[in-house]
């Protein structure tokens, strides 16, 4: 099964993750469920690349021939919700999308009046974040 997320493109070369995005990519796999495992040993063998659209979010490609796939297949896998909920402009939803067993990108879910113009240019902090939880069952 393929994701549903359909990115408008990206904005940018994939590089290198930056501190920030390993950080929370890393914190949304934090989660413990049968085929998490194959998906931390593709963090070291991703690269990243912002979404066009100007927020955070951002697409995920992995070398498919150093990195294991993983048995988690379905989109979006794990979700995180930042503590602050009560502020619109603080208030995000974090999905980690996964593209037939390969890491494929991080969304950050704003509830500003207008997506890419009022949303964050970075991602918040760790410690701006619940703790993850899963959001498919793998069968």
């Amino acid at each position: 099964m393929t994701s549903e997320r359909q990115p408008s493109g990206v904005r940018e070369d994939h590089r290198p993750l930056t501190e920030r995005e390993r950080e929370i990519l890393e914190m949304l796999l934090s989660v413990e469920t049968s085929g998490i495992e194959e998906l931390r040993a593709q963090v070291p063998h991703v690269q990243a690349a912002r979404w066009s659209c100007g927020c955070a979010s951002f697409d995920l490609k992995v070398d498919r021939e150093r990195a294991p796939r993983s048995s988690i297949t379905a989109s979006p896998a794990v979700e995180a919700v930042t503590k602050e909920r009560d502020d619109v402009n603080a208030a995000f939803d974090l999905l980690l999308w996964i593209d037939d067993g390969w890491l494929a990108g991080v969304e950050i879910v704003d509830y500003v009046d207008r997506h890419g113009d009022d949303s964050p240019d970075e991602i918040p902090p760790l410690e701006a974040w619940a703790k993850p939880h899963i959001r498919v069952r793998v069968t």
